[in-house]
């Protein structure tokens, strides 16, 4: 609410340009049993999980401005996972989305979302 509060009162003058990062580990481990969250049409991985709510924010902030353009790339990074009977699923939710949104009046707004990190110890 208050980078709401600081976009309207125009303290930041014309916005351009909105870069938004997210990275996780959720996805890493390519050992995980398959879920809900790897199927694209329930969990959708980070583009439904992640992008959607960016997508929320930017609209609130910007007040809906209508799209013009999206360019976007997803990757699934494990492609495929066991399911609980032991048999091999193929992974179509993302791990990986970077968006490029083009707004109307010139702005334009960059999401990369990550949930494959590794730790390293």
């Amino acid at each position: 609410m208050e980078i709401k509060r600081i976009i309207d009162n125009g303290t930041l003058g014309k916005i351009y340009n909105v870069c938004l990062t997210q990275q996780g580990t959720g996805f890493a481990n390519e050992n995980a049993p398959w879920s809900w969250s790897f199927d694209s049409g329930e969990g959708g991985g980070v583009r439904l999980a992640m992008a959607s709510h960016f997508t929320d924010l930017i609209e609130y902030w910007f007040n809906s401005r209508d799209i013009v353009r999206v360019t976007a790339f997803m990757n699934p990074i494990t492609k495929e996972r066991l399911d609980s009977n032991g048999k091999l699923k193929n992974i179509y939710a993302s791990t990986t989305c970077n968006a490029f949104i083009r707004l109307e009046d010139e702005l334009t707004v960059q999401y990369s979302i990550n949930a494959g990190l590794q730790h390293i110890s």
